[in-house]
C-alpha cells in the first residue's frame, strides 16, 4: 500500500502494518488529487507521478529513474500517458508507444 503525505509517499505492508519506506520528494509536492501512484505488474516498482514520474523499487526505498514530466499511470502500473504531448509510454522500457497528432487543417 501507498499513501501520499505532503512531501512523501510512504509504503506499508499490507499485511503486518509494517511502514516499509517513506519515500523523499525534496523539490515537489506530493497531493491526493494532482498525483498518482501504481505498482508494475510484477510488484517490483512503485511509480509515482507528481510533477516529474519517479520509479521506486519497492524492496529497497531506491529511486530508479526519474521521468522529466507528468502524466496519468494505467492502474497496472505498465503504461504512462504524457497529458502535454498525449503520448503513451511504456514504464519497464520507457518506450514510447505512440503519439496522438491533431489533425491538420486541409
Amino acid at each position: 500500500l501507498a499513501a501520499p503525505s505532503v512531501a512523501t509517499v510512504q509504503v506499508w505492508h499490507t499485511q503486518s502494518g509494517e511502514r516499509l519506506h517513506t519515500l523523499l520528494f525534496d523539490d515537489e509536492v506530493v497531493s491526493i488529487g494532482k498525483s498518482s501512484a501504481a505498482f508494475s505488474p510484477d510488484g517490483q516498482e512503485l511509480l509515482v507521478s507528481t510533477e516529474k514520474v519517479r520509479s521506486w523499487h519497492v524492496d529497497s526505498g531506491q529511486c530508479l529513474r526519474t521521468i522529466d514530466f507528468s502524466g496519468l499511470l494505467s492502474s497496472d502500473g505498465a503504461r504512462l500517458f504524457n497529458l502535454r504531448t498525449l503520448q503513451l509510454w511504456d514504464t519497464s522500457s520507457g518506450v514510447l508507444l505512440w503519439t496522438l497528432r491533431p489533425p491538420q487543417p486541409t
